[in-house]
């Protein structure tokens, strides 16, 4: 049995897509130079206080670390951010992008409308699914991603049972 969900992309929510796939993908360095920084800003002002160079060491080590991971934050950002713009204004007519998702039994078949550019995937294929507030992301595990907006039918079509 063949199902198809009709959908459509707008220009308008490249950013809050974009966002939300950074948030998705980034989250442990956000984490991790959360975790750092005030670390880092305790022990650089309690190293001054105590003139304790080991403290200062560490906190200096701990600052770097946060801006290292808050820098690997923002490069992922930018160049997320480059690749869906480019991506978008390669295939958009009237500010949008149409799109048809197919399931045949256990395979996906994703179709963007402007080219009829095809892109398949089976079921066995996601490794992690990551429902974000406007967008669904899938983590195939041959390290690709797909992004789907968040609509009921689109989540049914997903977690359909095997064979259906």
């Amino acid at each position: 049995m063949n199902q198809i969900i009709e959908y459509a992309q707008y220009q308008t929510d490249i950013k809050k897509r974009l966002n939300e796939l950074t948030w998705s993908r980034g989250k442990p360095c956000v984490i991790i130079s959360a975790i750092a920084f005030p670390i880092a800003l305790f022990l650089i002002v309690m190293g001054h206080i105590s003139w304790d160079k080991e403290g200062l060491i560490m906190g200096y080590s701990a600052l770097a670390l946060a801006v290292v991971f808050l820098a690997l934050y923002i490069a992922l950002f930018l160049s997320l951010k480059k690749l869906m713009y480019a991506d978008f204004l390669k295939c958009v007519k009237d500010g949008r992008i149409e799109y048809a998702l197919e399931r045949t039994g256990n395979t996906f078949k994703l179709i963007r409308r402007a080219d009829e550019y095809v892109f398949r995937f089976d079921k066995s294929d996601i490794q992690k699914m990551d429902a974000r507030k406007t967008i669904i992301v899938l983590y195939l595990k041959d390290k690709r991603i797909v992004t789907l907006p968040t609509r009921e039918d689109i989540i049914e079509l997903l977690n359909a049972p095997l064979g259906e």
